[in-house]
């Protein structure tokens, strides 16, 4: 794998886990069913569907580049 290759990898590693984080930090807040209604709450399950496959993505791309 070329230089140039390995830090594009990187960079783009370092984008994924920095949405990540901001994505736990709404994900956080929309735990609490405090602060949805009954449509908010059915928003949410669709949204942990899709997080739990952006992880699944995520983890096949790493595997794939061996990123650790």
């Amino acid at each position: 794998m070329s230089n140039e290759h390995a830090e594009r990898l990187e960079r783009l590693k370092a984008d994924v886990e920095s949405k990540e984080s901001v994505l736990r930090d709404a994900l956080a807040f929309l735990m609490d069913d405090r602060n949805l209604t009954v449509e908010g709450i059915a928003a949410r399950e669709r949204l942990l569907r899709e997080i739990a496959e952006i992880e699944r993505d995520t983890e096949a791309v790493k595997q794939e580049h061996r990123l650790d």
